[in-house]
């Protein structure tokens, strides 16, 4: 992504958005933005899309028509030049099927296209599940999936972070989360910081082989797809 553009961030619903206002505040992007809450999870979007749009071709799709079409809003009727959609894992949904998500991504891989996806694992409350900053261990830091029903997972984040809550950000911490979040991507995906098909491979075959998911807020690398250079720079300062 270049600057002078507009943004249109879709996500799932007030906990997104609460981080993205944080994340913006210390890291401040060039270009216009709407964050727009679409109340329904990555399971039900998917379902909604492959069951609406089954014979259309995905390049013949207009995604801003696609959103209309499940919930019209005047947010919709603006003029965007990349679109990020923004959701949460949940494997632990009944309709949760890798062979859509890869449809998902096969779909989405380009914010200037059709729009670029990022799943958060297993949730967005990961971006604040850190018992310290840095933590040493992060890159193999996993949940059980077992234990995501009833906000088991918001409810120990909250209780157990160093930042329990999305208004703590701040820059100080703010780019530790970054650099921790970036160097994971790496690890996961062998070098890759921007493979999230790979990426869903990954969580995908832990989740089945162990029942866990690795701890990962993918979304906060859409930061340096829209400029790369000054994210690495910002990283380079960050040490631990």
């Amino acid at each position: 992504m270049k600057h002078k553009k507009k943004l249109l961030m879709i996500c799932e619903g007030k906990s997104e958005r609460e981080l993205l206002q944080a994340v913006l505040k210390y890291y401040p992007i060039e270009s216009g933005y709407e964050i727009y809450e679409y109340k329904t999870n990555l399971h039900i979007f998917a379902q909604f899309l492959f069951t609406r749009y089954l014979n259309d071709s995905i390049d013949d799709l207009n995604m801003i028509q696609v959103l209309k079409d499940y919930r019209d809003d005047a947010v919709l009727n603006e003029k965007y030049t990349d679109i990020l959609f923004i959701f949460d894992f949940d494997p632990q949904d009944p309709r949760y099927n890798i062979i859509t998500l890869r449809k998902l991504f096969d779909m989405f891989s380009d914010s200037t296209n059709q729009g670029q996806l990022f799943i958060n694992y297993p949730m967005v409350e990961s971006a604040l599940d850190f018992n310290s900053l840095p933590e040493s261990d992060y890159n193999h830091k996993t949940y059980a999936k077992s234990l995501l029903k009833r906000n088991g997972y918001k409810n120990e984040v909250k209780m157990n972070s160093v930042i329990k809550e999305f208004k703590n950000i701040d820059d100080t911490n703010l780019y530790i989360i970054l650099k921790h979040t970036y160097l994971k991507m790496v690890y996961l995906c062998q070098g890759s910081s921007n493979d999230y098909k790979y990426l869903l491979e990954v969580e995908n075959t832990l989740l089945c082989e162990c029942d866990q998911i690795s701890i990962l807020c993918t979304c906060l690398l859409f930061l340096r797809d829209y400029n790369e250079e000054k994210f690495m720079r910002i990283l380079a300062n960050v040490a631990f």
